[in-house]
């Protein structure tokens, strides 16, 4: 192989290195930022960002969706009444995001329901199906 032929695969080498390491750098950071929002939304019931904001997730996985060495975009679903109609297209436009919405139903008794102080019903979850 020439030097030249070297230098260049070297620096398409060096270039895709590059870029992995940017890509992995920003899905830690989007996946820390993800965890920490899903925590307050679900564990400790006090969001601390808008949904507006929450809902850049949605452009975050259009813009995943376009680097070919990921496969496929998985992450903790917002609840369903923290998700706007804009991040629930992206479940129709995305071919790399898996298809599962976390539906948190918790019991299938209402009695249940009420006891652990939630403020929905079965039937509010029946309503989605």
């Amino acid at each position: 192989m020439s030097s030249k032929k070297q230098k260049d695969q070297s620096s398409l080498i060096n270039t895709r290195n590059s870029l992995e390491k940017k890509v992995k750098i920003k899905l830690e950071k989007l996946y820390e930022t993800i965890k920490k929002h899903d925590i307050a939304y679900y564990k400790n019931h006090n969001p601390i960002i808008s949904d507006a904001e929450y809902d850049e997730i949605r452009r975050l996985i259009l813009e995943i969706e376009k680097i070919p060495e990921i496969l496929r975009i998985r992450y903790t679903t917002s609840h369903p009444r923290d998700m706007t109609d804009d991040l629930i297209d992206v479940y129709g436009v995305s071919k790399k995001l898996m298809p599962l919405v976390h539906l948190p139903v918790q019991s299938g008794s209402n009695k249940i329901l009420k006891l652990m102080n939630r403020k929905h019903l079965i039937r509010d979850f029946m309503k989605i199906y």
